[in-house]
């Protein structure tokens, strides 16, 4: 995969932040060394640099295979499920049933 340029990122961070309601025009487009607020395009770069960084290698780590600590990270291989009967139910794994009583498929 390509990376992205300057401007698919802006375009991307703009996006990001409006969807929580954070809107960059806000800040000056001057330095304003009385308050030390970020310009609109310090801000913008440092978001960059964030997302080229930071985020591709968060993406890329793996829990170890083995070792000591392998069990405790295995868990982090599959995010936790919101509705865990549900998801037991979706692919067949004996559960709990609504009523408390075990399900077996």
């Amino acid at each position: 995969m390509p990376t992205p340029t300057d401007d698919e990122l802006d375009i991307l961070i703009t996006a990001r932040l409006a969807l929580v309601g954070i809107d960059l025009g806000q800040l000056p487009t001057e330095p304003d060394p009385a308050t030390g607020s970020p310009t609109r395009l310090q801000a913008l770069a440092s978001l960059r640099a964030f997302l080229t960084t930071t985020v591709p290698a968060i993406a890329g780590w793996l829990p170890p295979a083995s070792g000591a600590d392998a069990p405790a990270y295995a868990q982090q291989l599959d995010p936790p499920s919101i509705y865990p009967s549900i998801d037991a139910g979706r692919i067949g794994v004996a559960g709990t049933g609504a009523a408390g009583v075990g399900v077996q498929r």
